[in-house]
């Protein structure tokens, strides 16, 4: 495992993760599901018809509530992965719109503020059979990554994380200590739906 410090401005580099999130589970959800469209628009501009089936998961566990946002997009290598959580990945130019693309960036910094910005952020991602998992969080006051080691995605590693072929899942937990009140599915559920920066995803029959 690589542990690192993710360089930037420590204190502008913190308070801006924490005031993008302002611990709201939903704003969280909605950088995480647009990273996935993101990651299939991609794959539309090469030539191919993804799913497109980006799932929720909401789990309570007494005063906290666990969240996923899994995809079967490109998912990413792990050479991608440092690119976009690497020591110097904070505030870099990672957006796809750069090389000309039409999305934003995947994994770009609105997704590290989600998860950093929550509690037990991770990324698990296959792509060509191999795994690779990150997590990224702060502690005393500054920004950490902690990227593993690619791993052959078994059968069973298949299974816990529900990625079938190339694909992403993220994860972060709502805890009341930390992010306030801890939404109801019902209104995750209403909210999502309604929510103005996914209208052009919903609406879209893709």
């Amino acid at each position: 495992m690589e542990k690192y410090e993710i360089q930037a401005d420590r204190r502008h580099m913190v308070r801006s993760v924490q005031t993008a999130m302002q611990g709201n589970a939903i704003r969280a959800l909605v950088e995480l599901i647009t990273n996935s469209d993101d990651s299939y628009c991609d794959l539309e501009d090469f030539g191919n018809k993804p799913s497109g089936l980006i799932e929720i998961l909401y789990r309570k566990d007494g005063y906290s509530c666990h969240f996923a946002v899994r995809d079967e997009a490109e998912g990413m290598s792990r050479e991608e992965m440092k690119n976009s959580f690497g020591e110097k990945s904070y505030g870099a130019a990672t957006s796809g719109l750069k090389e000309g693309k039409r999305r934003r960036g995947y994994f770009g910094q609105g997704a590290k503020d989600a998860l950093a910005g929550m509690k037990d952020g991770k990324i698990v991602t296959i792509q060509d059979n191999l795994l690779t998992e990150c997590r990224v969080y702060i502690e005393r006051g500054k920004l950490y990554g902690e990227l593993e080691d690619a791993v052959t995605a078994t059968a069973e590693l298949r299974n816990k994380h529900g990625i079938k072929g190339n694909g992403t899942i993220a994860y972060f937990t709502a805890d009341p200590e930390k992010t306030g009140s801890v939404p109801r599915f019902d209104r995750v559920q209403a909210e999502v739906a309604n929510n103005y920066m996914l209208r052009k995803i919903m609406t879209t029959p893709r």
